[in-house]
């Protein structure tokens, strides 16, 4: 049957081997400390602050520079971690710097993106301004390189519209001459 306890089992460890079980690796371990029912240490991790061999220790004193966490168990011992408050914050600042850096990063490339998609929208409006600004008498009937203008939908809408009036106003600049040549002759003659 799952989850029922049938017994307890006995294991007879040595101090030496218990810290060993009970070592936590990374940046941040916190110490142990085991006290059995009688308020004697059990077990004590070495670098667990202050001399708590003949009993318990005061919390009070214990977390102005520790984060400490007590839980009692059933069978009556306790069990202390305790982990320097120097090493949570530190912790927490490289962790920040860290965040800090990325998100910089993050930034940074996101403008750059920007910059790149900005410059491309913006190379054609430039090619057509200058192509407005080149607009003469003798060269309204010249065609421009509409593929440059291609990419962008509206601005390829917009060189369109500029090249059909760019036609009328060849069609009337000619029309004008030749009824300027028409009255011409007509008051020659």
């Amino acid at each position: 049957n799952p989850g029922r306890n049938i017994g307890y089992l006995s294991v007879d460890i040595e101090e030496g081997d218990l810290g060993g079980l009970l070592k936590m690796e990374g940046a941040m371990s916190p110490e142990l400390l085991i006290l059995g029912e009688d308020e004697k240490t059990l077990y004590k991790s070495d670098g667990f602050p202050g001399d708590w061999e003949s009993g318990p220790p005061d919390l009070t004193e214990l977390e102005e520079d520790h984060f400490v966490v007590c839980r009692s168990t059933k069978l009556g011992t306790r069990v202390y971690l305790s982990l320097p408050r120097s090493s949570v914050y530190q912790e927490v600042y490289n962790s920040l710097i860290m965040l800090g850096l990325q998100t910089f990063f993050l930034l940074c490339l996101t403008c750059l993106v920007m910059l790149v998609f900005i410059k491309a929208l913006s190379r054609p409006l430039v090619a057509l301004r200058r192509e407005m600004d080149e607009t003469t008498l003798s060269n309204l009937q010249d065609q421009g390189n509409e593929k440059l203008f291609n990419r962008f939908e509206e601005i390829a809408y917009l060189y369109r519209q500029f090249h059909q009036m760019r036609e009328r106003l060849d069609v009337m600049v000619q029309q004008e001459m030749e009824n300027k040549t028409m009255y011409l002759e007509e008051r020659m003659n």
